[in-house]
């Protein structure tokens, strides 16, 4: 199919006022499922693979205001004290340079006979210390970091028994300093359409392997009834069926024997794997597109954040 120049919408409401009014005269027609996704590659800084490391981090959303926590460095623990540790960030979806970090750790083992503490170092070869926490032992994860450190200034981490001996000590990748983009999106349209669209990559753990997915988080979703309604994720702002993403909805109608239409309402999560590169959107749209009576229901500009 040819791609719609989008330059007229009110045009647009027009034709799907009449296309929906001879609805009952259409037949349905069948579009292949797209279903490719672009890959962003292997994960800056993560490169080892440890044993010890369980199969699956499980991915936390936050409270329906913040993001997911995402794994932003990583650094693997051996020695007197083992385990792998993970710095993971969480921010507002309405301002996300309101971001808070945790330190969390996977599968630590620690000496039974001595209390630990932990030193977080900006400059090891200085000394200059970032973070101190005592009985590191007793912590419980993930540990939230008080909002004057910066963590991505973290160069290397120590574990000291009571005697203030070293036990343990390891250094982060400065290749895995990389700031992720997000991506938001207001629809509207005809037919009740509204909500928005948030777009952003989150790096977890899964069969032992540290992995990048892209999570979307629709809020306030509303759409009325449509006959054969399905997402579609575009690069640009100009539609077309045969080359755009669709997303199909996970719980949504499967009319026709098709699953995936866009009739869930409210607020939800869904994730996509691989994930999306996405500088590629940053700059491209979101529509909803009735496959029945080929249809343009709504939209929605992409915008970075």
């Amino acid at each position: 199919m040819a791609e719609i120049e989008l330059g007229k919408p009110e045009a647009d409401e027009k034709f799907v006022a009449a296309e929906l009014a001879d609805g009952a005269s259409k037949s349905f027609r069948w579009k292949e499922w797209i279903g490719c996704f672009v890959i962003l590659g292997v994960i800056a800084g993560v490169t080892a693979y440890l044993v010890t490391r369980p199969e699956d981090l499980e991915l936390t959303f936050g409270d329906g205001a913040s993001s997911p926590l995402s794994v932003v460095r990583v650094i693997d623990v051996t020695g007197g004290v083992t385990g792998t540790l993970l710095i993971q960030r969480m921010f507002s979806l309405s301002d996300p340079t309101n971001q808070t970090y945790f330190l969390n750790m996977l599968d630590p083992t620690f000496p039974s006979s001595t209390n630990v503490s932990l030193q977080v170092f900006n400059n090891a070869s200085l000394g200059n210390i970032s973070l101190t926490i005592e009985n590191i032992q007793l912590v419980e994860f993930p540990y939230m970091l008080p909002d004057s450190i910066n963590p991505f200034t973290f160069d290397s981490v120590s574990f000291l028994n009571e005697a203030d001996t070293v036990i343990s000590s390891a250094a982060f990748d400065p290749s895995d300093v990389e700031e992720s983009v997000i991506l938001k999106a207001e629809l509207d349209g005809s037919y009740s359409i509204d909500g928005s669209i948030t777009m952003m990559n989150v790096v977890t753990l899964k069969q032992g392997s540290f992995v990048e997915e892209t999570v979307l988080i629709f809020q306030d979703i509303d759409i009325s009834a449509a006959p054969a309604a399905f997402l579609y994720l575009s690069t640009d702002r100009s539609f077309s069926e045969s080359g755009d993403t669709e997303v199909p909805i996970e719980g949504g109608d499967t009319k026709g024997g098709k699953p995936g239409h866009y009739t869930k309402k409210g607020d939800f999560t869904q994730i996509l794997s691989p994930a999306l590169n996405l500088n590629d959107y940053e700059t491209g749209r979101w529509y909803i597109w009735c496959i029945q009576f080929s249809i343009i229901m709504g939209r929605g500009n992409i915008n970075v954040l």
